[in-house]
């Protein structure tokens, strides 16, 4: 049975299910305003930063229908980029120079990884691509938004074009393997 989670800040958000075309209401949890909202790879789904912000994270658990909170970052984050990586951990990252951070589930952890890209990658625009890597295009704040490429297996960041994040905007995997941005 398959759902669409929307998350709406202090409250829970709701849940839409296909079968019935209806939504209800989640259960209620922090205020993930500006959070970031992944599933897992055991199908749970990660609410992490968001807020004023914060560091605090939790998971909706879609077989019990509640949250349950979960290992803080070691960074408070709002407005953060995150992508589910092929292994069903997480990749979160934000600010220039700060760490990105991989959440694992089965550890309930955090681990920083080093070195910290060096644009600024907000808005939700990091995407996982077919190749396991994970695409961080930069933000129009930025003198020279480059486009970065994190590695899970060597666990680096590599610079690989300029392409500007403008908030609003999407990043979309296309069936070819290309990214759409727009």
């Amino acid at each position: 049975q398959h759902h669409v989670m929307l998350a709406v800040g202090e409250g829970g958000g709701f849940l839409y299910d296909p079968a019935f075309d209806a939504w209800t209401s989640a259960a209620p949890n922090q205020d993930r305003q500006a959070a970031s909202l992944n599933v897992l790879g055991n199908g749970k789904v990660l609410a992490a930063g968001g807020g004023a912000p914060t560091s605090t994270a939790e998971v909706f658990d879609p077989q019990s229908g509640q949250w349950s909170p979960v290992a803080s970052m070691t960074v408070p984050r709002s407005n953060h980029g995150a992508a589910t990586l092929a292994n069903g951990t997480i990749l979160v990252v934000s600010e220039a120079g700060v760490p990105s951070e991989i959440y694992d589930a089965a550890a309930n952890s955090w681990t920083t990884v080093l070195p910290a890209p060096i644009q600024p990658h907000r808005w939700g625009q990091v995407l996982r691509l077919g190749t396991g890597k994970v695409l961080a295009p930069g933000v129009d704040t930025s003198p020279d938004p480059d486009t970065e490429v994190f590695d899970p297996v060597s666990s680096s960041w590599a610079t690989v074009g300029t392409n500007e994040v403008r908030q609003g905007g999407t990043l979309t995997l296309l069936q070819t393997g290309e990214a759409l941005h727009a």
